[in-house]
């Protein structure tokens, strides 16, 4: 018994120690590419500064020189009645991003950037979950319709994070955003899918192996109303090693 106690004591300790060699191996590791810096922007958050928001939009090209942008089609803005459709600030955006020569990722579905993660009409909220697929995929066809002949968009991204727990949402599951990826290849096979997940909460392997490309985030300090201000104590090594995991079981993106 003391011997195979002693064993496992061992192939523990072989555990941990490789665990952590491995770690600072990954924490050396060169950066492959160069890096290339966007923004994501958001209308309503602009309002809500009391701002104009194409006032904004246009700084971010004309005094920023920001030449990289991610917009997001919000569900519950475009089609606020059903089978009516408002795609007049999507219009702006895209048309002032080519104008401007920048590149976009076009970030479409049911949950997409800004609380409360899902934007869902008023009048689709109480539809059963397959008749709300229904209703958006019809919609999410005619917005890619919309704008695929435009070349600023460079990437399709379906649903922001569908895999973390998180926002007014419902549990939409696997099934529906693979759904929503097949209509975009259907109406679009020319252009990548991006699809994310969170960066310190998630396992990456479901989202990663459904898109061309991953993204994921990082917050150092995020606050909520049950522990306030925190700040995570997780080193870059700790990003590495998931994508280390990530790449072993799906590839690389």
């Amino acid at each position: 018994m003391r011997r195979i106690l002693r064993a496992v004591k061992y192939i523990f300790l072989v555990f941990v120690v490789g665990f952590f060699v491995f770690l600072l191996l990954i924490q050396r590791v060169p950066r492959k590419t160069p890096r290339l810096y966007g923004v994501t922007f958001v209308p309503q958050a602009a309002e809500a500064l009391g701002l104009d928001w194409k006032e904004v939009y246009r700084a971010l090209f004309d005094d920023l020189g920001v030449r990289n942008v991610r917009i997001s089609a919000y569900w519950d803005e475009i089609e606020k009645e059903k089978d009516s459709f408002d795609y007049s600030r999507l219009d702006f955006q895209v048309e002032e991003a080519q104008r401007h020569g920048a590149r976009i990722i076009f970030v479409i579905g049911r949950k997409v950037p800004r609380w409360p993660e899902c934007h869902i009409p008023k009048w689709a909220k109480d539809l059963t979950l397959e008749k709300q697929d229904n209703e958006l995929f019809d919609y999410m066809g005619k917005v890619i319709l919309r704008y695929k002949n435009f070349p600023a968009i460079i990437i399709w991204q379906v649903e922001n994070e569908p895999f973390l727990p998180f926002g007014e949402c419902p549990d939409f599951g696997a099934k529906s955003v693979d759904a929503g990826i097949a209509l975009v290849r259907s109406l679009d096979g020319g252009r990548p899918i991006l699809v994310t997940d969170s960066g310190e909460l998630s396992i990456w392997i479901r989202a990663a192996r459904r898109g061309d490309i991953f993204g994921t985030t990082m917050y150092r300090t995020v606050w909520n109303k049950v522990v306030g201000e925190l700040t995570y104590p997780l080193p870059p090594s700790f990003f590495r090693f998931k994508r280390a995991i990530t790449e072993l079981v799906v590839g690389q993106k």
